[in-house]
């Protein structure tokens, strides 16, 4: 095996340049991602928190409380909590689309005329939706024996 060794002075500066900008690139387009992510999960009503991110916030003096133990859903302009466990790890495995759409057609009753206006589609898009979420759910949730 040959060793080769590289100083700073073997890089040219082209390379540092290009190198430099293509991370530029990845970091801007990866904050641009994000906050198109977060504007359209607002846009279409829902938030969801993930409670251990602030835990160290959160003070409880009673024993038996050193681990937030449930995921915050705000969908449309109700605020649900669920316990945390394979079904809320199932819910995160979903787009956020899928997650909206059958979160407000179950906690919140939304009939699939209304959801498909909140979100400018079809109800038949509506429709489709919910059925690959809940077979993404149904397939995530069924244990091997």
């Amino acid at each position: 095996m040959i060793d080769t060794q590289f100083s700073l002075a073997d890089i040219h500066i082209e390379v540092a340049e290009t190198a430099d900008r293509y991370i530029k690139a990845v970091l801007i387009n990866a904050k641009k991602r994000y906050f198109r992510v977060l504007r359209k999960l607002e846009r279409n009503g829902i938030l969801i928190f993930d409670l251990e991110k602030y835990a160290s916030n959160l003070i409880c003096e009673e024993d038996g409380y050193s681990k937030v133990d449930n995921e915050i859903f705000i969908v449309g302009q109700e605020l649900f909590t669920m316990e945390k466990s394979e079904l809320t790890e199932a819910l995160f495995m979903l787009t956020p689309t899928q997650r909206d759409i059958l979160l407000r057609a179950v906690l919140l009753r939304q009939s699939q005329e209304e959801i498909a206006s909140a979100y400018g589609i079809t109800t038949r898009m509506v429709r489709k939706h919910k059925h690959v979420a809940l077979e993404k759910l149904r397939r995530s949730l069924t244990y091997e024996a």
